[in-house]
């Protein structure tokens, strides 16, 4: 099939050039027959077993009570989702029932392992006091969350919601929806690490220069790599040229002020211009950074602005960014006090919460002239 397209195309691009009608003819069924055999290429990938079963989601549930046990034979019923246990409190193993799969900490531990994309979070009425807590729990990973409700539950029947989905004796009501889906997640991450190896041959000659620079006139390495939080929370560490005499990188890390004497003379010049992130690129390529999401801060900062503000840890639902549109509306640099921080964080969730490819687009278009030079950078 591949040969047969080959030969059509190149059929194509020979004739094209020439004059009439058989010229005009053959190139219009050469293309046509290119785009049907693709097509039909395209339709037999997508309908192959073996991919219809990745595409399948991995729905798990947590809770107690009778509405479990027809949650979970719908799940093993289903065409389009697949059953990936049943997870529920640590005190609940001692009942008698169902053998589970573990508790809250499990759970958590097999998100990390990417071996679920939605939570369904089942509880009778009268255990629902502690319901925040466990979406809580769940706030910093990139998962589907949903609560589901019986029908006899007169006060709480909205199913009319389109958001909402009824799925056997109960209506399911979504709590919070992971921002880059299924195809969206693989398309963003292809598309980030092409770009990034681009974008880091490219910017070689500048690397090389900048390297130059930061060797001859201060004593120390070129790179400096900082431990911070990523999705899941988990703990990674972001690259970055070092533009200061120090590499703090511990319980208490010092934010850089106006006129700070730490920081070098080619520092200044980084940092005002951005380009101390530059390397960073590295980080996009092995996968554990995006070019465009939450600004990463250091874990010291994380620790204390988690504490006074709602929603902080959010951010870790997706990959953090070299860039992001907190970054491109002025949000960037130091924040002064815990209100800076968190309109920088609203930011944050906008961003995670409206996420396109066109506004991952829009941000990359505006951050040469938004967020490259800001007078917050320093």
């Amino acid at each position: 099939m591949k040969a047969i397209t080959l030969v059509l195309v190149a059929a194509a691009l020979v004739i094209e050039p020439w004059p009439g009608r058989v010229g005009l003819g053959i190139w219009c069924a050469g293309s046509l027959s290119s785009a049907i055999l693709i097509a039909g290429l395209l339709d037999r990938l997508l309908a192959s077993p073996p991919l219809q079963a990745r595409l399948r989601r991995n729905v798990a549930i947590y809770g107690t009570g009778t509405g479990v046990t027809a949650l979970k034979t719908q799940l093993l019923a289903s065409e389009s989702d697949r059953f990936a246990g049943h997870f529920c409190d640590a005190n609940a193993h001692a009942q008698p029932g169902p053998r589970t799969s573990g508790d809250l900490a499990d759970l958590i531990s097999t998100i990390r392992r990417g071996l679920i994309d939605e939570i369904i979070i089942a509880y009778p009425a009268q255990e629902r006091a502690h319901l925040a807590s466990i979406i809580g729990a769940l706030d910093q990973h990139p998962v589907d969350v949903k609560l589901a409700y019986p029908f006899q539950d007169a006060a709480l029947a909205f199913a009319s919601t389109p958001s909402n989905i009824i799925r056997g004796d109960a209506i399911l009501v979504d709590v919070r929806r992971a921002p880059a889906r299924d195809w969206a997640s693989i398309a963003k991450r292809a598309f980030d690490r092409s770009t990034a190896a681009i974008a880091l041959l490219v910017t070689l000659p500048l690397v090389i220069l900048i390297a130059a620079a930061i060797k001859i006139t201060s004593p120390g390495p070129v790179f400096f790599r900082q431990k911070r939080h990523g999705v899941h929370g988990e703990v990674i560490s972001v690259w970055k040229f070092r533009t200061m005499t120090v590499m703090e990188d511990g319980d208490r890390v010092q934010q850089a002020v106006r006129g700070d004497k730490r920081i070098t003379k080619v520092g200044a010049l980084l940092r005002r211009t951005s380009l101390d992130e530059l390397p960073q690129l590295i980080n996009v390529l092995r996968g554990t950074m995006s070019l465009v999401g939450p600004r990463p801060h250091a874990l010291a900062h994380n620790q204390y602005y988690a504490a006074i503000i709602k929603d902080y840890s959010s951010r870790n639902r997706v990959l953090p960014g070299i860039t992001g549109w907190a970054q491109i509306n002025g949000y960037r640099g130091e924040t002064r006090t815990p209100e800076q921080m968190a309109r920088r964080i609203e930011h944050d969730i906008w961003y995670i919460n409206n996420w396109s490819f066109a506004l991952d687009l829009k941000i990359l278009l505006l951050t040469p002239i938004f967020g490259f030079v800001n007078p917050n950078a320093y």
